[in-house]
């Protein structure tokens, strides 16, 4: 079938129009009807609805009036078939939440991904989805099926070998999680921002520095964390205790007794979620921040920390920025649209917010 053959049966299908009736109800219009009022062929209309030249100027203005006269507009469904191209980008997030007025951070990342698709000339579809990868990577190809854009930015923070398989070979970018050699990814750059929280305490006269973190090493953000501050840790010279580097089921319980050694840490670098237990702690054992122990957090957004129980105080550290990763990851969408098919990983660095919370080392 040649392409004006399958423009035409597109438009065919898709292509809807309304013409004045006498009576009070109005007439559905197809392009078959078009071509007939102007005397054409329904690949003439085809040719001028989408500026492809090959028509006389005369036959394109008497196309052009019957079109003004019926008020066509063509379907968009019927466009992108003839086109093979819808001009969007879709935007498929992946939430915990039972509703999505719940999720803290949607709507900033919703707000970022919009400003940037529109200024790239292109329109947001956006599907929000509740799957837990971990268990079935068949509802997240269903959603991607269904989806008709361009190109798919999917938000999610944790996927599986299985789930990243469903994406290969799709013109998809994975935001918030690493895409290994399967697809493009945007995600933060922990192991950048522990390092640089490490810098700063020790800038600042501090020693002894303990992590309280998650072991989780089925998340590449984690990992990465992890071993930046072992690496800074090490490159500052700084003595390390296998008890200063907390990942248990319950850390606020380790925390406590490690507080309790006359060497104790004079510094915390931790996950924002750990942060409100942390505090409670601190209390508890008649520690002040930052002038007995300073805080400092990492991977994390303000949006989430705002939504925390027991987060009494905001927490200096390194937030993210969704404009910077809206930015980013619709930067690679397009690039996939003009048949860019390299994959990437870009790691977005994390500026650091002061909130007060870390200061000079306590004398000894």
């Amino acid at each position: 079938m040649s392409r004006d053959n399958l423009d035409n049966e597109a438009l065919q299908i898709g292509h809807r129009a309304e013409e004045p009736s006498r009576t009070s109800a109005r007439k559905p219009v197809t392009i078959i009807d078009v071509a007939r009022m102007a005397n054409v062929g329904i690949g003439t209309v085809s040719r001028v609805l989408n500026n492809r030249g090959e028509v006389s100027p005369a036959t394109a203005a008497r196309v052009r009036q019957v079109l003004k006269r019926t008020k066509y507009r063509p379907a968009h469904a019927a466009r992108v078939l003839a086109r093979g191209k819808s001009d969007t980008i879709g935007l498929l997030y992946n939430t915990a939440a039972d509703r999505l007025s719940d999720d803290p951070v949607l709507l900033s990342i919703l707000d970022a991904t919009q400003s940037e698709i529109q200024r790239a000339n292109y329109h947001l579809i956006f599907t929000p989805i509740k799957i837990a990868f971990h268990e079935t990577s068949s509802g997240l190809a269903q959603a991607l099926n269904y989806l008709t854009a361009d190109a798919i930015l999917l938000v999610s923070c944790l996927m599986t070998e299985a789930a990243l398989e469903t994406l290969r070979g799709r013109p998809l970018v994975l935001v918030d999680s690493w895409g290994e050699d399967i697809v493009t990814s945007v995600t933060h750059n922990s192991y950048r921002s522990v390092c640089e929280a490490v810098r700063m305490l020790v800038e600042r006269g501090h020693r002894r520095i303990a992590m309280v973190h998650r072991n989780d090493e089925t998340r590449v953000n984690h990992r990465e964390a992890y071993r930046g501050y072992r690496e800074e840790s090490d490159r500052q010279g700084l003595p390390r205790r296998p008890e200063w580097e907390l990942a248990s089921a319950d850390p606020a319980v380790d925390l406590s007794r490690l507080l309790e050694e006359p060497d104790r840490p004079t510094a915390l670098i931790m996950e924002v979620e750990l942060a409100p237990a942390a505090l409670q702690v601190l209390s508890a054992k008649g520690l002040k921040v930052p002038q007995d122990v300073s805080l400092s957090v990492v991977n994390s957004c303000r949006e989430f920390a705002a939504r925390l129980p027991g987060l009494t105080r905001s927490i200096s550290g390194h937030y993210f920025q969704w404009n910077v990763f809206a930015r980013v990851a619709v930067e690679e969408a397009l690039a996939i649209i003009r048949g860019d098919d390299q994959i990437r990983h870009i790691r977005v660095p994390i500026p650091y917010r002061d909130f007060g919370t870390v200061g000079p080392a306590p004398a000894d």
